[in-house]
């Protein structure tokens, strides 16, 4: 799996998307997660099994909880178009083992679009 992660940084906010695609319009898709600058130091950017998801630590230590907490915000094309079609994986299933593997780490808390 290849993952590339761009970060950008506003005044206040740093914006974090996890495969864009270079188009014939120019950059696009991906998955996006926007966080305040001010709690960038406690999260943590973490690999996850697809692309189709990008997945993140809110860090314990920094925000003062017993738990990590994971959060992962994700899109699942349909199958029906064209990216859903050229895949050979079910994302769902792959997301499922993430939440697993996550789930005897912390907290999980999944957000898709």
């Amino acid at each position: 799996m290849t993952e590339t992660v761009y970060c950008v940084s506003t005044d206040n906010i740093g914006l974090t998307t996890q495969n864009p695609k270079q188009g014939f319009w120019g950059v696009g898709g991906g998955v996006p997660l926007v966080v305040k600058d001010q709690i960038c130091k406690g999260i943590k950017f973490i690999p996850g099994g697809t692309n189709d998801v990008i997945w993140a630590r809110l860090k314990k230590e920094y925000f003062n909880i017993e738990q990590g907490i994971y959060l992962g915000v994700g899109y699942i094309s349909p199958m029906n178009s064209s990216y859903g079609q050229s895949i050979e994986y079910n994302p769902f299933d792959i997301i499922c083992q993430d939440i697993s593997n996550f789930m005897d780490k912390g907290r999980v808390i999944l957000r898709d679009f």
